[in-house]
């Protein structure tokens, strides 16, 4: 399959004045279309920033990253967001739903930012991806009125709202009990299995990565077997 996501040679340091802290080292990491991945390593590793910069929500210090065989570096502040709306969908620890807006509502935002206004279409579609993820009697709830796995099933429905390529998902089950955690992993592997969405999910968790196709570890801010630029990875 061809790569939906390559970096090439990625560095990211920050800089705060004159301190600069580097973060990532000459990063190479190419992600298969259609695959299921995870990332895994200690907290201050790096795989959040490394998460940011495939999402396009930061930017290299140096190197080259490549999302649809496109170089991102060549691409406008507006071609950039455009890029990260309709090409990647997010997932993170905490649902971020907001607060006033149903069920629903929140799963639209996402079609609502690209179209600027809201379709009968993306309304079905909505109400299609929250009857995949088990809420299609929630929706009109507000947000705050269901619990902490429904709220992470709204988020993922969001997610999916524009039909995104790509799913980064930072560490999607960290606040749930693990029956939710299962759950919500099953529902990526369906997704994943359906849609030939490429997942790649950071995760903390030794059962959920161990359940995807190929589990990439991270050090310090390199990636572990990785030499001659070649990526050592475990196929489960």
């Amino acid at each position: 399959m061809a790569n939906i996501i390559a970096l090439q040679q990625v560095n990211k340091t920050y800089k705060n004045g004159a301190l600069e802290t580097p973060v990532l080292f000459d990063i190479n990491l190419n992600f298969a279309a259609g695959s299921l991945n995870s990332i895994i390593g200690q907290s201050g590793s790096g795989k959040t920033t490394l998460m940011n910069i495939m999402g396009i929500l930061d930017q290299p210090t140096s190197g080259d990253v490549l999302i649809n065989d496109q170089n991102i570096q060549t691409l406008n502040k507006n071609d950039l967001a455009k890029l990260r709306n309709q090409t990647i969908g997010f997932i993170f620890q905490f649902h971020y739903l907001l607060p006033e807006y149903t069920v629903l509502e929140n799963t639209l935002m996402p079609a609502l930012i690209r179209d600027r206004k809201l379709t009968s279409a993306a309304t079905m579609r909505a109400k299609e991806l929250l009857d995949l993820v088990g809420l299609a009697n929630w929706m009109d709830k507000p947000s705050t009125q269901i619990s902490g796995g429904q709220q992470q099933r709204t988020a993922i429905a969001r997610a999916l709202m524009n039909n995104p390529a790509i799913i980064l998902a930072d560490e999607p089950t960290g606040n749930l009990d693990s029956k939710s955690s299962d759950s919500i992993h099953a529902l990526f592997c369906t997704i994943n299995r359906e849609f030939k969405t490429t997942f790649v999910i950071i995760t903390h968790d030794d059962r959920i990565a161990a359940k995807t196709e190929r589990i990439v570890e991270i050090r310090d801010g390199r990636i572990l077997n990785n030499a001659d630029n070649t990526l050592v990875f475990k196929n489960i």
